[in-house]
């Protein structure tokens, strides 16, 4: 049975998945930063690192994006 279950899961649900957009309004302290995130139908969370070079440095605490699948 758990077999089963295991199947199940893997047929109805997809990996949680991420569209990154690109930053806009940026000033010297601040950006806004656009994406979205598809659960795929699991407990989903995320989390946005930044920084003044590409080693970021910084990241904002998880957020919830829920489990749903849109």
């Amino acid at each position: 049975m758990q077999i089963a279950a295991l199947l199940l899961s893997a047929v109805l649900f997809q990996a949680p998945a991420v569209t990154t957009g690109s930053a806009g309004s940026i000033t010297t302290g601040s950006a806004e930063v656009q994406g979205t995130v598809n659960p795929g139908g699991q407990p989903t969370t995320y989390q946005v690192e930044y920084g003044t070079s590409t080693s970021y440095g910084v990241k904002t605490s998880a957020r919830d994006a829920g489990s749903g699948t849109d």
